[in-house]
């Protein structure tokens, strides 16, 4: 039985501990900055962050940057976590907002959410980035030659 809740309360843990994660479609050579504190730049096609406080359930604040010139900004769709639900009152009372839609696109003057053509090709940059790291990472093993 210890075993059971142990594992249990092990599990909520790591659900109230998630991450929130979206895609962007990002202008060429742009980072973007996100929520109050934007200290941190992201320039990846996936963004992985923590939860957003209740500060940001009107909207997550952005800033789109090129070439260290702000060339947007303004508020992205945020939404209520569920999870913050079950990980009372922790998640509940710091970090219940996240991204509201799956994927963004900062392309244009104005967010949008991406089109289905937008999702797979940003699909198809990930994967193409994922086999690169792992060819780089594992090199070739060469058969001994024989002489």
């Amino acid at each position: 039985m210890f075993k059971v809740l142990s594992s249990l309360l092990l599990m909520a843990l790591l659900t109230g501990c998630a991450t929130t994660s979206t895609y962007m479609r990002l202008p060429e050579n742009a980072v973007v900055r996100l929520g109050a504190d934007s200290s941190k730049t992201y320039s990846g096609i996936r963004i992985d962050k923590r939860p957003f406080g209740w500060g940001q359930i009107s909207g997550i604040p952005y800033q789109v940057e090129q070439n260290n010139v702000v060339i947007s900004e303004g508020k992205l769709k945020a939404r209520f976590r569920k999870k913050a639900v079950i990980w009372p009152p922790v998640a509940f009372t710091y970090w219940p907002v996240s991204f509201g839609w799956d994927c963004y696109d900062l392309t244009n003057a104005t967010v949008e959410a991406c089109t289905s053509e937008d999702k797979k090709e940003i699909k198809r940059v990930i994967r193409e980035q994922r086999a690169a790291k792992k060819n780089k990472s594992d090199p070739v093993k060469e058969e001994p030659k024989d002489n």
